[in-house]
């Protein structure tokens, strides 16, 4: 066994010393392209030692190239009560792969991995923050966890982010002979090798040169997953409560009875419960009016004892202590439905914004979150997010909308699906007026938020003070020199929910004076072009684009030349844009429509085209012409 694991660590330092492998100049430049940062080797051996225990050895050195790779500086390791990490090792080489020192024992933090909102933890990490040292140069680290309990096998990214390109990545499982185990493969070139030996069963995935994604505008994802392997034994034992992958109704068979009998609220809220519930007739009434009480009186706070990862708290303790996380504020909820005699379903999910959805053909641990489903008729749904005190009742936003969950009933686990947004419900608008001069020109501004938008401005901006708005606004907007004035930012909070923020700056040299003429570019949204390099394309959801924006001409010029107005069709879409003279004025007005839908590689330089072709009729060059004096 030794032997397999010498070869597996040393296939890609073979001939070349250290300083050869690390030297920036050993990069091949099409893997530089678009890259932040590059994975020079990124390795992970996984253990099983028997069911219930495993080491887990990881080694990564990457070279950071701009500043926007920093992040790389922080590694954490997590472990827990089921948890220890053997060692942690790291090293710190300049550009030409000379060694500039290595990370003390003293330099290596060990804190809790309490956040802000943490009261109750078992979780610890351990943390470097790796010197900060003239880019390009590489970070490398080693550390070895072993597990005394653990309830799936890790999963495997071979590129850990978009702007990041990768040299070699490769896992490996070793698992006792005989030991049921499923893998599956996702956007994978090479084959698994697998031998045995010693009786261990050994698999083992490489993937070499990983060029970088280019980075996508926001009315696009990635349909293609990165290179990704996912790891799953049949049986498990966590904390004590065994259970069943073989099937989904297995899984939430075992993450119902984990979490069984802990919905039961005092006696004296269950009666208040009872009695503000029936002043409603409607179902959906009650189980808003629970949804709001339930929300005034919690907060979210990440707690983690014992198997707390899974395991929700009492909702006994949530209602005398008023806090919880993700799961006890859902099992708080779901009592005070119960309290009202209605039924929900926990719904595990993976949570986040531009994730893949689970694979629903591979049963494995595939969620971080959990939601609430309240079923009011055959055909109607509620869904609740329960860590959010702010958010609109029965609003998933794209945090947790449009993908599958994991009901757990007493029956067992059923696969479900979240709703996505209405048609078209999906706006971002962008309207104002700009009173141009030739030095500095006064805008106001209304940007508008609905639907998939309104999640990311609403997370971003629902508690920023007025300050804290202009910083936002300075980081945000594509202009060379100005100043904002004021900012506002204004919700209705509603099932349809939507936002608008309102803003009033002054632009230096919006348009450039030449020879008594001014030019002008009327687009200020600064929206970025798609590249050229052929990717598969996934729009997200049926989307409206809007911009409507008045130009006062200065005193004493006039209208020279307006670009032609232009209509622009696709499968996937609509477009105009339009250039409106009127009175000492112009109106620059464009829309797009996407739709919802899958654009395969083959498809991509039409719809380049299409969408590059909207973006540049809006930067094309208005006219103005000064008078004579």
């Amino acid at each position: 066994m030794k032997k397999v694991l010498l070869f597996f660590i040393l296939i890609p330092c073979a001939l070349i010393t250290q300083a050869q492998r690390y030297h920036i100049d050993s990069i091949p430049d099409f893997l530089k392209k678009r890259a932040d940062a590059v994975v020079r080797s990124h390795q992970c051996v996984f253990n099983v030692l028997k069911p219930g225990e495993a080491v887990r050895k990881v080694k990564m050195a990457v070279t950071l190239l701009d500043e926007d790779a920093l992040y790389f500086r922080r590694l954490s390791v997590y472990y827990n009560n089921f948890s220890r990490i053997s060692y942690i090792t790291g090293t710190v080489y300049d550009e030409k792969g000379k060694k500039i020192r290595s990370i003390a024992a003293d330099e290596i933090l060990d804190i809790s991995a309490v956040s802000g909102g943490t009261f109750y933890s078992d979780d610890r990490i351990k943390t470097i923050y790796f010197p900060l040292y003239k880019l390009p140069y590489t970070i490398e680290y080693e550390y070895s966890i072993k597990y005394s309990s653990m309830m799936g096998f890790p999963e495997w990214v071979f590129q850990v982010a978009e702007d990041v390109a990768v040299e070699y990545s490769a896992i490996q499982y070793i698992v006792p002979q005989g030991m049921q185990i499923r893998f599956r493969e996702l956007s994978l070139k090479n084959k698994a090798d697998s031998i045995v030996q010693d009786g261990k069963t050994v698999y083992t995935w490489r993937e070499e040169n990983i060029p970088a994604r280019a980075t996508l505008p926001q009315i696009a994802r990635y349909a293609s997953p990165p290179p990704l392997l996912y790891a799953a034994a049949d049986e498990f034992e966590y904390g004590g409560y065994r259970g069943s992958m073989k099937t989904w109704e297995d899984f939430g068979r075992w993450a119902y009875a984990v979490n069984k009998d802990r919905d039961n609220l005092p006696a004296d809220e269950s009666a208040f419960v009872q009695s503000l519930a029936g002043r409603f007739t409607d179902k959906t009434e009650k189980v808003k009016a629970l949804y709001k009480y339930m929300q005034s009186r919690t907060r979210y706070v990440n707690i983690s004892l014992g198997i707390g990862g899974y395991q929700t708290a009492e909702a006994s303790l949530v209602s005398k202590n008023g806090f919880g996380d993700c799961k006890a504020l859902t099992n708080y909820t779901k009592a005070l439905l119960k309290a009202a005699g209605i039924e929900s379903f926990f719904a595990l999910v993976m949570a986040g914004r531009n994730v893949p959805d689970i694979n629903v053909d591979f049963v494995s641990a595939q969620f971080n979150h959990v939601i609430l489903c309240v079923p009011v008729t055959t055909t109607d749904t509620v869904w609740l997010e329960c860590t959010d005190q702010n958010i609109p009742f029965n609003y998933l936003g794209n945090f947790t909308s449009d993908r599958h969950v994991l009901l757990l009933t007493p029956a067992g686990g059923k696969l479900a699906r979240t709703p996505d947004f209405k048609k078209y419900d999906n706006t971002f608008s962008l309207s104002g007026t700009i009173s141009l001069t030739e030095k500095v020109s006064s805008a106001t501004i209304e940007e508008t938020y609905s639907g998939y938008y309104f999640d990311r401005s609403f997370e971003q901006m629902f508690l920023q003070t007025e300050d804290e708005l202009k910083k936002t606004l300075y980081k945000s907007l594509d202009f060379p020199a100005f100043t904002v004035n004021t900012a506002s930012y204004n919700l209705q909070n509603d099932e349809n929910p939507s936002a608008t923020l309102n803003y009033q700056i002054n632009i230096e040299g919006l348009g450039y004076v030449k020879n008594n003429n001014m030019y002008l570019n009327s687009d200020i949204s600064g929206r970025e072009l798609l590249s050229g390099f052929p990717v598969n394309l996934k729009i997200p959801v049926n989307t409206v684009l809007y911009d409507s924006i008045v130009y006062r001409l200065p005193f004493g010029y006039s209208i020279e030349t307006l670009p032609d107005n232009v209509l622009g069709n696709n499968e996937y879409g609509t477009f105009s844009v339009s250039y409106i003279p009127s009175a000492n004025q112009v109106t620059f007005f464009r829309v797009l429509k996407l739709t919802k839908g899958v654009i395969p590689v083959t498809k991509y330089p039409e719809f380049r085209e299409f969408y590059n072709s909207f973006i540049l009729a809006g930067r094309q060059i208005v006219v103005l012409k000064k008078s004579a004096p």
